[in-house]
């Protein structure tokens, strides 16, 4: 199967890239492993069919310099990044972290593609909105929001896409690729002190401050939700679902994000629900087994938009978190 293409059965609806091991220098701070050990939990607790899993393909070099500059793509792909670059990045450049970037993408990719042809996708890793058209920063090397976003305009399966941004960091990368796009609508919900120290200008962002508690970070979220849609018109939806803004212990604020998506689900628009969903335990550097479980049940059991009234469906059952 080609990325960007959708799935041949219609049965993968989560993909994932832990299968591209990335060896880190000793004491590297970013966990690597909680991608593997997230599809393991899923599956362990019966909450994931690995039948209905797939390896994601990498993404083609075409698809990445529709958004990248050719010449920064030529240096991820020709291992010519300088020191520098390197360092933006997070990682040390290496064969293995160049194809689990190529197949992050490539997830993100054909989970878009098999959401508006099936209805349901997922991928288990992604969101890697801090990259730039010609450099990556924040651990992320290509932006696959962007590029998905980018292959659904192009084919014609979408005319107007929202990209609704949770994560704690903003989503810089994504606002600098689609500044002056009027196909593109760009919402972040971020902590306004966090990084990156320079933010870039979306089309709506809502900074929050340190210690921002359960009620106004709801009422955020939702006034967010309502204005993004009223002002994107969106028929497709991709959601970067970060949930590093809860605390590290705690199992509140909850994240309605799955009730909103029903409330304001009368639309035309579809939904395509991916990337990170982790919340750590910082003692060990793997997913919280109650947040993942209650993702779980949420995203895979049932689908979180109801068929609207015009006849076409809103779908979206990937990576949503919620406790219940």
């Amino acid at each position: 199967m080609r990325p960007g293409r959708p799935s041949e059965t219609g049965m993968h609806r989560a993909y994932f890239c832990d299968d591209r091991e990335v060896p880190l220098p000793e004491g590297h701070r970013f966990p690597m492993g909680k991608y593997r050990r997230l599809r393991e939990l899923l599956i362990e607790s019966g909450l994931l069919d690995p039948r209905r899993t797939a390896s994601a393909p990498e993404v083609e070099r075409a698809r990445l310099e529709a958004v990248h500059d050719p010449d920064y793509v030529g240096a991820v792909l020709g291992g010519s990044l300088s020191p520098e670059a390197q360092r933006r990045i997070g990682f040390p450049w290496s064969p293995a972290l160049l194809r689990r970037s190529l197949a992050s993408v490539g997830g993100t990719l054909c989970a878009t593609f098999d959401a508006l042809e099936h209805g349901q996708a997922s991928n288990l890793a992604g969101g890697t909105h801090h990259a730039y058209r010609d450099f990556g920063s924040g651990y992320c090397v290509f932006n696959d929001l962007a590029v998905a976003a980018v292959a659904a305009l192009e084919s014609g399966r979408a005319r107007r896409v929202l990209i609704f941004d949770v994560d704690v960091h903003q989503g810089d990368g994504t606002a600098a690729l689609f500044a002056g796009d009027p196909r593109v609508f760009t919402c972040s919900l971020h902590g306004e002190r966090n990084f990156p120290a320079r933010k870039q200008r979306s089309d709506l962002d809502v900074p929050l401050p340190d210690g921002t508690g359960d009620g106004a970070y709801l009422q955020a979220l939702e006034a967010a939700w309502r204005e993004s849609l009223e002002r994107g018109r969106p028929d497709l939806v991709l959601i970067q679902g970060g949930v590093d803004p809860f605390r590290t212990q705690a199992y509140k604020p909850q994240f309605p994000l799955a009730n909103l998506l029903g409330k304001w689900s009368q639309g035309t628009w579809k939904v395509v629900i991916s990337h990170q969903l982790f919340r750590f335990n910082p003692d060990t550097n793997l997913p919280n087994p109650i947040g993942t479980i209650n993702f779980a049940r949420l995203t895979l059991t049932r689908p979180v938009l109801s068929p609207n009234p015009t006849g076409g469906v809103n779908t979206g059952t990937g990576q949503i978190y919620a406790d219940e």
